[in-house]
């Protein structure tokens, strides 16, 4: 199943990017009905998070029956529709896929987790079609990937990355490689980051796991706090690209609202020493501050020390010449030193590039 690649999340915007944050954050805070009657355009806003950041499945599975979204346009509410239609077929393309993944890996004793796509739809937003998403993700042990490659070759899954120097050189500077079965992409993960001086404990995560019925399925996916944990990491790697959906704050948005308001401490104390502290710290309060939703969970803005101001915060996120004001806020939050992370940086580009850019990748 081929797909175009969309346009970027905040460049030529057809409305002001101060739409998306105030609509994506009422939405949240839930006055989503006073904040769209004073938005200029409220459909163009829609239709951007719609098309670029992944909203389509939630707004139809969780707004349909409200009075703002009766009061859409059809031509609006037509295009949600149709991008939960298509994400229905999907998820079940992917659980299809997912069925004999696991049956492959029960033959030959190969745990494995399921994380974001499908599990992340149903436990955070009511049903495996809840939640925008275009593949399969599975994490392994990082001493079980190649046994897990060889796995899904077997039943026929095309590995789309490409791996200069092979497999292990690609493996110690990304964290996972892209596959397709069918038309369906899956992403084999094996670690949560490949950033410098990241020390992420991937056996105590699967030590964590969780067991969760999936449709009908027994499987096991991380602990909510694993799965924030591996969200944040993520947005702060497309925050410094330049590239995040606005799904991504809205995931963690989903998590964090399960954490005790006296578990922070125990939280960020684990993420000190996995060395991704700051990164998350400094994720968690763009979302706050850019969404206006630090007074919605005092206990942690409070351990967060506070937040920037909105604008600073929806800054960072803002398109930029080459995303330089993601990347500037992204360096000041690395564990590494400036010289070792464009070291660093430099040695992995053509190996992150030949794994995972569109441009890149093999065809399936």
């Amino acid at each position: 199943m081929k797909r175009p690649r969309p346009p970027h999340p905040w460049r030529d915007l057809p409305c002001a990017a101060d739409d998306l944050f105030e609509f994506t954050g009422a939405l949240l805070r839930g006055d989503i009905d006073r904040v769209v009657r004073q938005l200029k355009s409220p459909e163009r806003a829609i239709d951007v998070l719609v098309a670029r950041h992944r909203l389509g499945p939630m707004l139809a599975s969780a707004n349909a029956g409200t009075d703002w979204f009766a009061a859409l346009p059809q031509e609006t509410r037509d295009r949600i529709y149709a991008m939960r239609d298509r994400q229905v077929n999907v998820a079940g393309r992917c659980l299809t896929l997912l069925d004999e993944i696991d049956a492959a890996c029960r033959t030959e004793s190969l745990p494995f987790l399921v994380v974001k796509g499908p599990s992340m739809a149903l436990r955070f937003y009511g049903g495996v079609a809840a939640r925008g998403y275009w593949d399969l993700d599975v994490m392994v042990r990082e001493r079980d990937r190649r046994r897990m490659e060889s796995l899904l070759t077997r039943i026929g899954a095309i590995c789309l990355s490409r791996k200069p120097l092979g497999g292990a050189v690609s493996a110690w500077l990304n964290h996972s490689f892209d596959y397709e079965r069918n038309g369906i992409k899956l992403d084999l993960h094996w670690c949560m980051s490949r950033l410098p001086a990241v020390r992420c404990d991937g056996d105590a995560a699967f030590a964590r796991a969780e067991a969760m019925d999936l449709a009908g399925r027994a499987v096991r996916v991380l602990s909510a706090a694993d799965e924030l944990h591996f969200v944040l990491i993520s947005a702060f790697a497309d925050i410094q690209r330049g590239y995040l959906r606005m799904q991504s704050l809205i995931d963690a948005w989903r998590l964090l609202l399960l954490m005790p308001p006296n578990a922070w401490p125990g939280f960020f104390a684990l993420r000190r020493t996995e060395r991704t502290d700051r990164m998350c710290r400094e994720t968690l309060k763009v979302l706050l501050a850019s969404l206006k939703l630090a007074d919605e969970v005092p206990a942690l803005a409070s351990a967060l020390g506070g937040c920037p101001s909105t604008e600073r915060a929806r800054d960072v996120l803002r398109s930029s010449l080459a995303g330089w004001r993601g990347k500037a806020w992204g360096a000041r939050s690395l564990p590494a030193t400036l010289p070792h992370y464009a070291a660093w940086w430099t040695l992995s580009l053509p190996f992150r590039v030949a794994a995972s850019h569109p441009a890149w990748r093999r065809r399936g």
